[in-house]
């Protein structure tokens, strides 16, 4: 749980990655595409493990995940499926609501811009909810008060 941030102390309230020319060489546009299906498969087998973990059906853990994680369970079946892109708002909920660790959660991150970095409000949030064991309500809690950004779902109740 985050108390108190002052914001002057962060570079940023978002993580902006490294600024690039608007121009992507052929390689640079293959790595992104490749990193994305490395991600996305990353995310289908950490659902199948905990599909075997819980002894679940398919619709049994994406209702189970959609609770633990707040990710709407059509949200996570077209990132799964490569429908819509993978956000690092997506990656946040998801590693915090399934508790991974820090380093865990990195490997995920890393393929999405970059790790976590304690220099912007949003990741620095992300990186104390992990290190403290927070559940999704107070990630999402402390993730809306500080970013003023909202990130939890619709018509859910949490």
């Amino acid at each position: 749980m985050v108390d108190n941030i002052q914001r002057e102390k962060f570079q940023s309230v978002f993580f902006e990655p490294e600024k690039k020319s608007f121009h992507v060489t052929a390689g640079e546009l293959s790595d992104f595409i490749e990193n994305e299906c490395k991600l996305r498969e990353m995310i289908s087998q950490r659902k199948i493990r905990y599909t075997q973990e819980h002894n679940l059906s398919v619709m049994q853990t994406y209702e189970e995940l959609e609770d633990k994680c707040q990710i709407n369970m059509d949200t996570m079946k077209k990132t799964i499926s490569g429908a819509i892109r993978i956000s690092r708002n997506f990656l946040y909920k998801f590693t915090v609501g399934l508790h991974m660790s820090l380093e865990e959660a990195n490997t995920y991150f890393e393929l999405k811009d970059g790790v976590l970095q304690e220099n912007n409000i949003a990741d620095y949030i992300c990186i104390r909810a992990l290190l403290d064991g927070d559940d999704i309500s107070e990630f999402i809690r402390d993730f809306e008060k500080h970013t003023e950004y909202k990130i939890s779902m619709r018509n859910k109740k949490r």
